[in-house]
C-alpha cells in the first residue's frame, strides 16, 4: 500500500465504453494523463487539478451516510456532515479528520490498527466454541442447500 499519495484528478467518464468517439472526452482524459505526467515529475509539488468535487480533501463525490446523521467520504474516510448552501452540497467536517484520512502516512497507521483490532478479535473468536459451532451450523447450511433449477 502506498504510505501517502497526492490525488491529481478525480473524474468519472460515465457511459464511456465509446469514450474513443466523443472527442471532447478524450481530450479531457488526454489532459489528465499530461497532470498526472506532471504530477510525477515533480511529487513534492504535486497539486489537484480537477474539479473541485464534494470533498474538500481528495475532491471525491461518493460518500457513506450513516444512520446517526455523520457522513464518511468514501475515498479518504474523512467523517463529518452533508449542508446544503447557497443549492451547493458542502461537506463539513473537523480539522482533526485530516489525521485520520487514507492518503496521510498517520491515516495509514490508523488503518494498520484497525486491521490489527479486528484480525485480532477474529483469531480470538476462532478459539472459542461459540465461533466453532456458528462455522458448523453454517458450514452444514451451505452443504444442505440444493441449487435452484
Amino acid at each position: 500500500m502506498t504510505p501517502m499519495w497526492t490525488t491529481i484528478d478525480n473524474e468519472v467518464f460515465p457511459w464511456s465504453k465509446n469514450i474513443i468517439m466523443e472527442d471532447e472526452k478524450v481530450k479531457r482524459v488526454h489532459e489528465i494523463g499530461k497532470n498526472l505526467a506532471l504530477a510525477a515529475k515533480d511529487i513534492e509539488n504535486a497539486q489537484y487539478q480537477g474539479d473541485k468535487g464534494i470533498c474538500p480533501h481528495c475532491h471525491s463525490r461518493n460518500f457513506y451516510f450513516h444512520n446517526d446523521g455523520t457522513v464518511s467520504c468514501c475515498l479518504c474516510g474523512i467523517k463529518g456532515k452533508m449542508e446544503i448552501k447557497n443549492n451547493e452540497m458542502k461537506f463539513i467536517f473537523p480539522k482533526e479528520q485530516l489525521e485520520h484520512v487514507h492518503n496521510t502516512l498517520s491515516g495509514k497507521f490508523i488503518h494498520m490498527n484497525d486491521i490489527k483490532t479486528n484480525e485480532s478479535k477474529l483469531m480470538e473468536n476462532k478459539k472459542s466454541n461459540e465461533y466453532k459451532n456458528c462455522l458448523e451450523k453454517y458450514k452444514n447450511f451451505i452443504e444442505i442447500s440444493k441449487p435452484i433449477k
